[in-house]
């Protein structure tokens, strides 16, 4: 009679404690070390209780192989399990999960159509092959580079502002829902286009190692950041003004506009066609790689070459003169023994060429090329009378070759320029047009 009133005093003790199997060592073993066991180490076991009201789980680096057990924490939020040595991960009872971070894994599946709550999920450098995020349309960051996905459909998270999918192989990749984006990582991939034009937020785009061969990106005036290196023939960079780093290498550029992106500090075209490279103006600048161009001038004259730490003009057979501040402090800075410059290129403060800020001298009217009224007072207008091709670019030089107007991207036969604002006296009007430059004397009273 005792045993069977002792029997039926502890049931509810048993009832109570209902455990959860959890098959892998090292994970019952973190949960035993931190409060969530059942005392009793390597029985493959935890109690249900002591894990299915934690909220965040943190199990970094703790070569996990199997997370089964991880079904019972059903008030779970937050799990980061990245870094371990999983193969599999089942979530589908996490429904509560809002972060999920399961990086540097060996995953090939990801099943998270059940996770609807999701803001979060960061599941890269793993093996997945598929992957469906259509559901977690709250989405706001996804990380799944470093994959081996051929498709992702994220039309429906409409809610994300970063996007990591690079070093995948996808072929296509729509972002057009995306109005939201700020940062967007698709490089070495095998994409033969790329639609950012309603991404106008964007303020980080690497698209670089890729398969197209046009790229717009007229529409993303937000832009800092841009890598592109593909096989572009033309880049247009006139409306991202507040661009601070490009990197458009390995493309098929043969000239390139950068009279509006005065702001940059970090500049590398390698690897394209480009004759010539006027940086003159972009006061900022910390770093240029321009080798393996057809560069036969290059001005970095910027008034700031002691900020510059770095150079590479290498490869450019054409090249035989940069100018810049100081030829001076340059010969001693960038040479050919450190992989700046080719062997044979000298510095000067006025190379003579078509990027050297001043004229080389005070030249008459080019037959191709009129200005008038000459004297001026308050307007002169330069004309092309019929030259084949337009102007391209007119700046302005007063006798100490300070420049003290520019008017860029003109793209017509015929400008005006206002003169009401300069002193009197004699000035310089260089006139760059599509196939060759020339220098206008005249005087304004």
């Amino acid at each position: 009679m005792k045993n069977t009133l002792l029997l039926f005093t502890l049931l509810p003790f048993f009832a109570g404690a209902q455990q959860t199997y959890v098959p892998d060592d090292n994970f019952e073993a973190y949960l035993e070390n931190n409060g969530m066991g059942n005392g009793i180490v390597n029985d493959d076991s935890v109690t249900t209780a002591n894990i299915n009201s934690v909220n965040e789980l943190y199990i970094v680096n703790e070569s996990i192989s199997d997370l089964t057990g991880i079904e019972d924490f059903t008030a779970l939020e937050v799990l980061d399990c990245s870094d371990n040595q999983m193969m599999s991960l089942d979530v589908t009872q996490n429904t509560g999960l809002t972060h999920l971070h399961c990086y540097y894994n060996q995953l090939t599946s990801l099943d998270v159509t059940q996770n609807t709550a999701l803001t979060w999920l960061d599941c890269s450098d793993n093996q997945l092959m598929s992957f469906d995020v259509t559901q977690n349309t709250g989405l706001t960051h996804l990380y799944c580079s470093f994959n081996q996905l051929t498709s992702l459909d994220v039309t429906q998270n409409t809610a994300l502002t970063w996007l990591f999918c690079d070093e995948n192989q996808l072929t296509s990749l729509d972002v057009t829902q995306n109005t939201a984006l700020t940062y967007l990582a698709c490089a070495w991939n095998q994409l033969t286009s790329l639609d950012v034009t309603q991404n106008t937020v964007l303020a980080s785009l690497y698209a670089e190692n890729n398969q197209f061969t046009s790229l717009d990106v007229t529409q993303n005036t937000a832009l800092i950041s841009l890598t592109c290196g593909n096989q572009l023939t033309s880049l247009d960079l006139t409306q991202n003004t507040n661009l601070i780093a490009l990197g458009c290498d390995y493309n098929q550029l043969t000239t390139l506009d950068l009279s509006q992106n005065t702001d940059l500090q970090i500049f590398t075209c390698r690897g394209n066609q480009l004759t010539s490279l006027d940086l003159s103006r972009h006061t900022d600048l910390t770093h240029l790689a321009c080798e393996e161009n057809q560069l036969e001038c290059l001005n970095v004259k910027n008034g700031n070459n002691i900020n510059i730490v770095f150079l590479n003009a290498l490869y450019n057979s054409d090249l035989t003169c940069i100018e810049v501040d100081d030829p001076a402090w340059a010969t001693t800075n960038w040479t050919a023994a450190d992989y700046n410059i080719d062997a044979g290129v000298t510095f000067s403060s006025n190379c003579g060429n078509a990027c050297s800020s001043a004229p080389t001298e005070i030249g008459e009217i080019s037959p191709a090329v009129s200005l008038y009224p000459n004297p001026a007072t308050d307007m002169i207008t330069v004309d092309t009378e019929g030259l084949i091709g337009k102007i391209f670019e007119v700046r302005i030089y007063d006798l100490s070759g300070q420049l003290v107007d520019q008017q860029s991207n003109v793209s017509r036969n015929h400008i005006e320029i206002n003169t009401s604002t300069f002193q009197s006296g004699m000035y310089w009007c260089s006139v760059r047009t599509n196939i060759g430059q020339t220098q206008v004397k005249f005087i304004v009273q």
